[in-house]
């Protein structure tokens, strides 16, 4: 330590001088409700495209066809029984009436209801030159859409029947299908949005504020459709 020395009488006083210590850094704990994110490993070789949750577990894709499981979110285990290959990307997983279901790349698809053995889907619509981009469940129905605007639907997953009366087009890119309050609603490119309550007969919105641009995700919540696009626009569609 550092300090002054002062002479009384015959003896010398040292004064210490105080010294400037570093305050230890707090980190405050979060506020009530916040969620905590923490990192988990993975097996994944590939980036990550859809994650599901059903039947108690989580399911996941990639763009290089791998899957893996897990109980928790924490602990995940590679899917080796899978029918999607290295060059076919996963881009979509939901689940509904007891099964998983997963589309992607080539027109593939397949269902899981047995643990984790997953059973290609033979029984398909969709072509090799179609990906499928979206799986939507509700009111008793799988519905699918596709890169090249096809949709189809399924009540188990299995066996699919093609949309025959949809709005979209062959040059419309469907990338997002939502259920709620009983209407499934799509989006696609080009700010195309059509619903449906059954996923077999499609009605275009005519009133959208998507005039361009690919809407790629909708959301159904609280009474209210929530529908976004590559052109940081968001819309809300409510029940009126």
């Amino acid at each position: 330590m550092g300090g002054k020395s002062r002479v009384l009488g015959k003896k010398i006083m040292k004064i210490q001088q105080p010294t400037e210590t570093s305050a230890p850094i707090i980190t405050p704990p979060p506020p009530p409700g916040t969620i905590v994110w923490t990192p988990v490993s993975n097996p994944f070789i590939g980036n990550l495209r859809v994650i599901a949750y059903g039947n108690s577990a989580f399911v996941a894709g990639t763009d290089k066809g791998e899957m893996a499981y897990s109980s928790n979110g924490i602990s995940w285990t590679a899917i080796t029984q899978n029918v999607f290959e290295s060059s076919d990307s996963i881009q979509a997983i939901t689940y509904g009436n007891g099964k998983f279901v997963a589309g992607g790349y080539k027109g593939k698809m397949a269902y899981l209801s047995n643990g984790v053995n997953w059973t290609a889907v033979t029984q398909s619509v969709f072509e090799s030159s179609d990906s499928i981009q979206t799986i939507a469940y509700g009111n008793g129905k799988f519905v699918a859409g596709a890169w090249s605007g096809k949709m189809a639907y399924s009540s188990n997953g299995t066996s699919w029947t093609a949309v025959t009366q949809s709005v979209f087009e062959s040059s419309d890119s469907i990338q997002a299908i939502t259920y709620g309050n009983g209407i499934f609603v799509a989006g696609a490119w080009s700010g195309k949005m059509a619903y449906s309550p059954n996923g077999t007969s499609w009605t275009a919105v005519t009133q959208s504020v998507f005039e361009s641009g690919v809407i790629g995700a909708i959301a159904y919540g609280n009474g209210t459709f929530v529908a976004g696009n590559n052109q940081s626009k968001i819309a809300v569609g409510a029940f009126k």
